[in-house]
């Protein structure tokens, strides 16, 4: 009985090994060089602080601030909380 117990306490620490090697990866070192950001238009690759996509040219930074008043607007804001004007 007591060698099926260390068997399997041998087997459990292999586990924990494994699972921390796979940790590992997930280093923010390691997906910053894995992960890339894409066109939600094409799914085409982007370069960083990409400003318009490089496959179909859209533009991938709304304007969030009023171009009248310069108040920050929040997404899909119809009309400017600050002076009332609708969003074109």
């Amino acid at each position: 009985m007591s060698t099926a117990q260390a068997s399997r306490s041998v087997e459990e620490v292999w586990a924990h090994a494994a699972m921390a090697e796979e940790n590992k990866k997930l280093a923010e070192g390691n997906w910053r060089e894995t992960i890339r950001a894409s066109c939600p238009n094409r799914e085409a690759p982007l370069a960083t602080n990409a400003k318009f996509c490089p496959e179909c040219g859209a533009k991938l930074k709304s304007a969030n601030n009023c171009t009248g008043c310069g108040a920050k607007l929040a997404p899909n804001t119809k009309f400017r909380a600050e002076c009332g004007e609708k969003v074109s």
